[in-house]
């Protein structure tokens, strides 16, 4: 009926809209009408996950036309397949339609299409956003949105796959559909998304068929679903949830299969009566509360309560223990006094094991710190790397009856080499560490997901993005299993993954666990708490690789105003925050301050790591970038040496290479050292290249372009500027 253009509008003002219009051949009453009707639908819509309308009107031909938003996305099931969303992802993005779609029921309209393809996500400053659209064969349900609006009852409205029963069993005649009928559509796409297939198999099937299996057939549901269909489709479905095929039916069962049944029931009676009642019932389960649609049983909801409240129902237990045991008879008093004294035979022993373990980490400490003895070390100056080495030997040799202690102080020495960029030394620790909690502990104990975590940081430091990544989701994945999850490691677990995604150029999936994780840390301490201050600097420097630069700046100055007053103005992590201030500063014009910043990081790397460090050389890299065109002799000088510290301490491909030796070109190419310039510049494009930077890739591309033109190299100069378009 109708057909959408790509269109500018120019006032009141510019931007990209959608223009809609019936199309030619089309217009007759009933295509006039439906259009009319569409054009109010919209009219009444205010919702940010519904597009809006704009503006109507006619073309001098009297054709009508309606402008509504452009939603630049895709549709929900391959926006979700397509960056691989777990279940809880889907299930929030899920959450924002049914809102959209309550909007326009409480606004008196019924969408009767709601399938995939009117459903679209676009990114926005606030993540991914879900947009309903098309609402070209809505239904009023307070009043005819146009005169004669009944043209409908003749005929099915709708896609066959997501009607409701009563929708194709009331066609024809003057039915009275209510929101109970979008409520079946929405549960449709709910099954789609949870379980990659709708309720019925649609595939080939005859309409009338499809039409017969909605108002006679009985749904199955997800779990079921998923179960009957063949291996290799069980596979891709699971891993595109990142869940394994063991795992996957198991967090469908229960809560999930009976809302998407309650959704999808074939009496209206006995489904949500609202999209917002749908929502509420998801929001239950994601907080594991008992749901709406879940069997009223006592033991249901007694097994929700004893998850939530596990620590209080312990102790409840014990209490009620003892009271019992207080009011039995003399036997059971026996058998309690002896079931006593067994308990403090063990207690007795479990302290004495306790007492031979302390013993034997005072004696390890005392023979670690024996070497800075005047008569061991002879004279010898003891320094704190010959600590940690001596402390990693010995803790291999001397804690073999304590493996977890042995575990521990291999950890906190691992994470001490990160932290001085000695990478090789810290993954041969962290490795042995995960190895020997998953061997005492299991592999799913909350102790090796703290272990992987740390892995997953030093994978990203050394760029193994797809490491990271991976040590990052097993941590995740095994902390939000626990019975009793450990907010503050998720918070830091999100962090570290969302940047192994960041460093992959997967920003649409780095945002909300950015998001997440601050917003953890900030219920948890407060907004002014130092573990605040890494999800706003994450959060920055993603908002900073968009080129958001006044997004990013704030910020990064509250995480550096948190560090200087939790840590002291001397401490690494001020130093990291004054170079991403300075970096913001610089991009929006300011660049005394961000030559004040990056001096004064200088300095406190120079003081706490050293000059050898990699953190140092990002120090004297954006120094020497600010100084270029006011000093080019100590530019020059900084930039020499960031190059020759990264080359220490990484590979010859690594990213943070890319940006003193692009700045050195530029350098370079305004002294006239062409030949130089052009060196530095091709090999900072490589890099760049290699790590699908695009915006930096096409900055480094300009550049090298116009020193190519300025040589006379025209044709090279024009092949590279057309390869960053």
């Amino acid at each position: 009926m109708g057909v959408v253009y790509l269109a500018e509008q120019t006032v009141p003002v510019r931007r990209q809209v959608a223009l809609k219009m019936v199309r030619q051949g089309a217009m007759h009453s009933q295509a006039n009408a439906r259009f009319e009707a569409e054009r109010q639908a919209m009219a009444r819509l205010q919702h940010p996950n519904v597009a809006q309308l704009f503006e109507a009107g006619s073309t001098s031909e009297g054709d009508p036309y309606f402008v509504m938003e452009l939603v630049p996305g895709e549709q929900i099931t391959d926006y979700c397949d397509g960056r691989r969303l777990g279940i809880r992802a889907r299930i929030e993005l899920f959450q924002r339609v049914c809102d959209g779609v309550q909007h326009a029921h409480e606004k008196g309209l019924l969408h009767r299409d709601l399938k995939p393809s009117n459903i679209l996500v676009t990114e926005t400053e606030s993540g991914p956003t879900p947009k309903v659209l098309d609402f070209g064969v809505a239904k009023a349900i307070d009043q005819p949105l146009v005169e004669g609006s009944l043209f409908t009852g003749e005929q099915i409205v709708g896609t066959p796959a997501y009607l409701s029963p009563e929708a194709v069993e009331m066609a024809g005649t003057a039915f009275d559909l209510d929101t109970r009928s979008d409520v079946y559509s929405l549960g449709v796409l709910l099954y789609e998304l949870l379980v990659g297939v709708r309720p019925f198999e649609t595939k080939g099937i005859p309409f009338v068929q499809i039409l017969r299996q909605v108002t006679e057939g009985e749904p199955t549901g997800p779990s079921t679903r998923w179960r009957a269909l063949d291996d290799s489709s069980r596979a891709e479905l699971a891993s595109s949830r990142r869940l394994d095929e063991t795992t996957f039916p198991k967090r469908l069962r229960g809560d999930l299969d009976w809302i998407v049944l309650k959704a999808i029931a074939t009496d209206r009676a006995e489904r949500y009566p609202s999209a917002a009642s749908l929502a509420a019932d998801l929001e239950r389960h994601l907080r594991d509360e008992p749901v709406e649609a879940g069997p009223p049983t006592a033991r249901y909801r007694l097994g929700k309560f004893v998850r939530r409240r596990r620590g209080f129902v312990i102790a409840a237990a014990a209490l009620l223990l003892s009271l019992v045991l207080g009011l039995t008879g003399t036997l059971v008093n026996l058998e309690r006094a002896q079931s006593e004294a067994e308990r403090a035979n063990r207690q007795a022993a479990a302290t004495q094991q306790a007492l031979e373990e302390t013993d034997e980490i005072a004696e390890f400490l005392q023979g670690l710190f024996e070497v800075s003895d005047p008569g061991t070390a002879r004279g010898n100056t003891i320094t704190a790397r010959e600590l940690l080495d001596r402390g990693a030997t010995r803790a291999r040799t001397d804690l073999q009856s304590r493996p977890l202690t042995r575990a521990r102080f291999m950890l906190t020495i691992g994470n001490v080499y990160t932290k001085l960029g000695l990478y090789e030394e810290a993954q041969e620790l962290l490795q042995e560490t995960v190895a020997t909690r998953e061997q005492v502990l299991g592999p799913d104990h909350p102790e090796v997901a703290a272990a992987l975590s740390d892995l997953g940081w030093l994978a990203y430091l050394r760029r193994n993005d797809a490491a990271a990544e991976a040590y990052g989701q097993r941590a995740l994945g095994i902390l939000e299993a626990a019975p009793e999850p450990d907010r503050r490691e998720i918070s830091d677990v999100l962090n570290s993954l969302g940047l192994a995604y960041w460093a992959q150029g997967r920003d649409d999936e780095a945002e909300p666990l950015f998001q997440r994780s601050l917003r953890i840390s900030e219920e948890l301490a407060g907004p002014e708490a130092s573990i605040v201050a890494a999800g706003l600097t994450n959060l920055g420097v993603l908002y900073f690789t968009q080129r958001r630069f006044e997004e990013a700046e704030p910020l990064f100055r509250r995480s550096l105003a948190i560090e200087e007053k939790e840590l002291g103005s001397d401490h690494p992590e001020v130093a990291l925050s004054l170079n991403n201030l300075g970096e913001a500063v610089r991009e929006l014009g300011d660049r005394e301050e961000a030559e004040s910043n990056f001096r004064r990081a200088l300095a406190i790397y120079h003081q706490a790591v050293g000059p050898d460090h990699p953190d140092y050389g990002m120090a004297l890299a954006n120094l020497g970038g600010i100084l270029r065109e006011g000093d080019p002799g100590e530019a020059e000088t900084a930039l020499l040496k960031a190059v020759r510290n990264y080359e220490g301490n990484f590979t010859s491909d690594h990213p943070w290479l890319a940006s003193p030796l692009h700045d050195l070109g530029l350098l370079y190419r305004d002294q006239g050292r062409l030949e130089e310039a052009e060196s530095s510049l091709r090999r900072a494009l490589a890099i760049r290249q290699s790590q699908s930077d695009d915006w930096e890739t096409a900055e480094t591309a300009r550049a090298l372009a116009a020193l190519l033109r300025s040589t006379g190299r025209h044709q090279e100069a024009q092949s590279l500027e057309n390869s960053v378009q």
